[in-house]
């Protein structure tokens, strides 16, 4: 799956990522584009048993893997 929260304004980007999580199995991969790192992000998904891989892209723009901890 693939969501775009680039345009959103916090704290959307983690409410919009924690609900499509919840309607994900645990083999699913969820790619997410933001518009910064987000580290907010990180502690709640390994409260819920995800992890995430962020690459920068560029100044404005990051790419966030999220899949189930193995």
């Amino acid at each position: 799956m693939e969501i775009d929260v680039r345009e959103l304004t916090p704290p959307e980007p983690m409410m919009v990522i924690l609900e499509k999580l919840r309607d994900m199995d645990e083999k699913s991969i969820l790619l997410v584009h933001h518009h910064r790192e987000p580290m907010m992000l990180y502690e709640k998904l390994d409260e819920i048993g995800w992890e995430a891989v962020t690459n920068k892209i560029n100044e404005n723009y990051y790419k966030v893997v999220i899949t189930r901890k193995l």
